[in-house]
């Protein structure tokens, strides 16, 4: 994903671990 998305969700939800 896009930068944008992963500073728009924390890391520490299961979508933030997942983009990155």
């Amino acid at each position: 994903m896009q930068n944008t998305t992963v500073n728009s969700i924390p890391l520490s939800s299961p979508w933030g671990t997942a983009t990155k």
